[in-house]
């Protein structure tokens, strides 16, 4: 057989040599011990020490940033474990010293998170070290003194004790601190005490349960968390005139103090001439002159003396400043259970640092448990420190709180003045004249004969369920509101004060109030010829211009925020202000007779969109003559009525007056939003084609309509009902009523939709969070201070 010779390229080689160098290194190792030779170096512990800063026995009044450094030289720390040990938990009597106390915690486990000493419980902070954070310096909680904070420096010692990677711990290393402490302040926010509250057993309602905030702050200027607890008590009867409880708590337990920069509290003393006065021990006591000092080491001194307080010390002078303590501690105050009315607290110390309070008032088991009734209530919240002082003189406030029951059926709201009226309905003439009184009496118990509305006279010349705004100042508690539940809000008086402002304003004190109950529960009709604050010297712009009323008004009564009303019934229009000059159609014209402005008085009825539902209706000219009082020139009123006997130069020669009294003067218009229901449109005794033009024309216009919001339910009439047909409008006034009187029993504001027919319903939580939110914004923190109560002249006891 013959074998060729075959060439053995580099590639070949070079795998055989690898060949044989791994059979003979398996050779080797097969032939070598599995153990490694040598002597092994035991675990060395870390190391850790402080650096100075702060240095130590540093006296400082806040809680410092401590440094210190851990090292490890066979391995890693991995974690700090720290504890602040109060010097006199150290039993030097019994021969304890830091060192020895340093190697009694250096023998515990770090499995051990706290420990006892003298009864207390200490724990230890745990520290562990990451790649980006090294944990080597710490702000370290210390305490201070809870009787002499400021002038007691209080001994404690920071002990530290680093682990590495093994479970090795270092030796304990410990740095002294002195600390002492500046009280901090406790300020309540959000709380108006000129607001009323409305109480609610649970979250419901748009504006129903309290709001509290606070916040504390510290003159260390510390970095630290506060921890806070809050208490409420109440609810107490207040009568201002003849006193009642409340009264006797402020008089017996809101004290004057004073509060010295070395947090040392000093009582008003007894006495009606008692200041304090700032002394030092050189003064003596003369008997001569009317003062007395008494020759003590002390700063503070009760004195009889007649320098003023802020002449001898200064409202916030550099030795303290005055405050006012609700003294719920006082002895007298805990024992008597009038007074130590505690209803709710605080879960013990929280850190959050707002709530909402809801079901406030106890059950009350007496014949007027059923009544709206509102009462007054101590908020009072306290700070402490990181230290664990606390604010010696807590921040309280006032709550005025209404329990709303709606046990009434309705209310109506007269904005009528009480003075010469012009065009208004009859008043304070004998019963048997058809005044707005009696026509609303027999309107509503024609509705149902049965229901509580009632006119009987109460004093101050109002009734139970008929209220003058005048009489109240052009005001309207807010408690009357809530005791119905249908509120109809009624003027016929062009200069009457309505519930809104002009152009873009805001809303009056009635307004606020109606608006408070709408949210609260309460269904409204307004029906007003002048629910806008008319002026005699600003001009509405009543050709061609809308005006918008404030926004709160717009969203209850579903009128449109960009278009508004056109307002015919202003003063402006009325009364000869004797301008040299007037503003028609856009322009200011000279008026050298002095002329009336100009004025729409030509609604003579309203045109049903829903006859099914509602009638339409006209104008009863023996009515409008009978219920109004109209008047010839009086004074500087020229042209206000049909019945004037100026000449025609008093008027716009474009415009012809009907003959004899048939139309009602100063009806708007407005234009409503969607989700309303429309009910009547205007119908002007000139038809569309009006003397002065379209702008002018009112006819067609809308003048009423109704909205259902989910929540509440409002009917909005730009007219008012005395004029009509008696027929016609007691069937609309049955309707309204029925539609908004509430189905079943109102008993609390509502907790969700009581009304989910709405075509466009209110969202609960964003009406809510609105409320809220713009009801914040409005307070002015920087003008709400402690009430004291009283006058400051008023001396208490120590």
């Amino acid at each position: 057989m013959t074998f060729k010779t075959k060439y053995y390229g580099r590639t070949t080689v070079l795998t055989v040599l690898a060949l044989m160098i791994l059979i003979l290194s398996s050779l080797y190792l097969s032939s070598c011990s599995d153990r490694i030779s040598g002597t092994q170096t035991a675990n060395r512990p870390p190391l850790v020490y402080f650096v100075n800063i702060p240095p130590d026995g540093h006296k400082e009044s806040y809680n410092d940033v401590i440094h210190w450094v851990g090292t490890d030289y066979d391995g890693q720390v991995v974690l700090f474990r720290y504890v602040v040990v109060k010097a006199s938990y150290i039993d030097t009597a019994a021969g304890e010293t830091p060192q020895t106390f340093a190697q009694n915690l250096k023998s515990m486990s770090k499995d051990i998170t706290s420990f006892v000493v003298d009864g207390d419980t200490l724990a230890w902070t745990f520290l562990p070290v990451t790649v980006d954070n090294p944990q080597t310096s710490q702000i370290v909680p210390m305490s201070a003194s809870l009787t002499n904070p400021v002038l007691e420096y209080v001994p404690q010692y920071v002990f530290l004790q680093a682990f590495d990677n093994l479970g090795t711990s270092s030796e304990v290393v410990f740095k002294l601190i002195l600390r002492n402490d500046y009280p901090p302040d406790t300020r309540i926010i959000g709380i108006d005490v000129a607001r009323e509250y409305i109480n609610a057993k649970q979250a419901g309602g748009v504006n129903t349960g309290i709001p509290v905030r606070w916040q504390g702050s510290d003159p260390d200027i510390e970095d630290t968390l506060f921890e806070f607890q809050w208490k409420l008590y109440g609810p107490y009867m207040s009568d201002s005139i003849n006193g009642s409880v409340y009264e006797e708590v402020v008089d017996s337990f809101v004290k004057i103090v004073f509060l010295t920069r070395t947090a040392e509290l000093f009582f008003w003393r007894d006495g009606s001439n008692s200041y304090f006065v700032l002394v030092d021990s050189s003064y003596v006591c003369d008997t001569v002159a009317d003062t007395c000092w008494v020759d003590i080491d002390s700063q503070i001194k009760y004195v009889d003396s007649f320098i003023p307080i802020r002449d001898s010390l200064g409202q916030w002078g550099i030795y303290g400043q005055f405050d006012t303590l609700f003294d719920f501690n006082d002895p007298d105050f805990i024992a008597n259970p009038d007074y130590n009315q505690l209803r709710k607290t605080s879960n013990g110390w929280i850190t959050t640092t707002r709530d909402t309070l809801y079901d406030i008032f106890p059950d009350l088991d007496d014949p007027e448990a059923d009544t709206t009734r509102k009462m007054k209530f101590f908020f009072v919240a306290q700070a402490r420190d990181a230290a664990k002082v606390v604010d010696l003189t807590p921040d309280y406030r006032i709550v005025n709180v209404i329990q709303p029951k709606y046990e009434r059926d309705i209310l109506v709201v007269d904005c009528s003045k009480l003075a010469t009226r012009i065009n208004a309905p009859y008043k304070n003439i004998p019963q048997n004249v058809d005044t707005a009184l009696n026509y609303w009496d027999k309107v509503i118990h024609n509705w149902n004969p049965d229901t509580d509305f009632d006119i009987t006279p109460t004093p101050g010349g109002q009734f139970i369920d008929y209220y003058y705004t005048n009489k109240g100042g052009d005001k309207i508690p807010l408690r009357l509101l809530l005791q119905h539940k249908i509120v109809i809000l009624y003027n016929d008086d062009i200069m009457a004060a309505g519930i809104t402002s002009g152009p873009g304003g805001l809303p009056t004190s009635v307004g606020r109030n109606v608006y408070t109950a709408l949210e609260a529960g309460v269904n409204v009709w307004l029906t007003m010829r002048a629910p806008i604050v008319g002026s005699t010297s600003v001009s509405p712009y009543v050709g061609g211009n809308f005006l918008i009323p404030d926004n709160e008004y717009c969203t209850h009564f579903g009128v449109d925020p960009n278009y508004g009303m056109v307002y015919s019934g202003w003063a402006y229009h009325a009364f000869d202000i004797n301008a040299d000059s007037i503003r028609v159609d856009g322009v200011y014209v000279p008026n050298p007779q002095k002329r009336a402005h100009r004025r729409i008085e030509d609604f003579i009825g309203a045109v049903s969109l829903n006859p099914v539902k509602w009638p339409s209706l006209e104008i009863d000219t023996v009515l409008l003559l009978q219920r109004y009082r109209w008047f010839n020139d009086v004074g500087s009123i020229y042209g206000f009525s049909y019945n004037d006997n100026r000449g025609m130069y008093y008027y716009d020669p474009r415009v012809f007056k009907p003959a004899g009294l048939r139309a009602l003067p100063e009806v708007n218009w407005a234009t409503r939003i969607y989700g309303t229901e429309g009910m009547y449109l205007y119908k002007s005794y000139y038809g569309l084609d009006h003397p002065l033009g379209f702008d002018y024309s009112f006819d067609g216009a809308p003048v009423a309509h109704r909205y259902n919001t989910g929540l509440y339910k409002t009917v909005h009439f730009c007219f008012t009902p005395l004029s009509i047909k008696e027929d016609q409008m007691q069937v609309v006034i049955d309707s309204v009523l029925n539609w908004l009187y509430p189905e079943g029993l109102l008993s609390s504001p509502p907790t969700s939709l009581r009304y989910p027919d709405a075509k466009v319903p209110i969202s609960m939580a964003q009406a809510r969070a609105k409320y809220w939110n713009t009801f914040m914004n409005e307070i002015d923190e920087s003008k709400i201070t402690k009430p004291t109560g009283k006058k400051v002249e008023r001396v208490m006891r120590f």
